[in-house]
């Protein structure tokens, strides 16, 4: 399985330039042979809390709906960040989609504390079928911290 990392500028407040820009970045990386992209947290807002509490969308309306023809259209999985909101809450999360469109995976992050054990990552179920955790960050006290990968047998990040 081929992964790449996407970082991009995001276009505060306009979910479509967004949505084009996930589109332009995964077929670029479709053409060179990648099997899932991986976009950063809030990449259909931008991140600005103002802009979030206003745009935010449940999973059925919004964005999530535009990565899912995305991916289907490309045969490729995506990885992003998404503000959700879940009635009057609103959560920093992340979604996968596989290359049928297929919503496989939500993970609502926990903690934005960086003082406390985070684990960002939601669990992925690969294409091989193998189940993996993407990266975790870790603080082991207020100035040590430490970034590591969850390791699955037979699975490659």
């Amino acid at each position: 399985m081929r992964i790449a990392a996407a970082q991009i500028s995001c276009s505060l407040g306009d979910l479509n330039a967004n949505a084009i820009k996930i589109r332009d970045f995964s077929a670029q990386a479709k053409e060179a042979g990648v099997d899932l992209i991986v976009f950063p947290e809030m990449t259909d807002t931008g991140y600005s809390m103002s802009v979030i509490q206003t745009l935010a969308s449940p999973w059925t309306r919004g964005f999530v709906p535009q990565l899912q023809e995305i991916a289907r259209g490309l045969s490729i999985a995506i990885v992003s960040g998404i503000s959700e909101r879940d009635g009057e809450s609103i959560y920093n999360s992340q979604s996968f989609v596989d290359g049928d469109g297929k919503v496989v995976s939500k993970y609502r992050k926990v903690h934005s504390g960086a003082s406390q054990l985070q684990s960002t990552g939601a669990f992925l179920q690969a294409m091989s079928g193998r189940v993996s955790r993407l990266p975790c960050y870790v603080s082991d006290s207020a100035s040590a911290t430490s970034f590591g990968f969850r390791r699955c047998t037979g699975c490659w990040l």
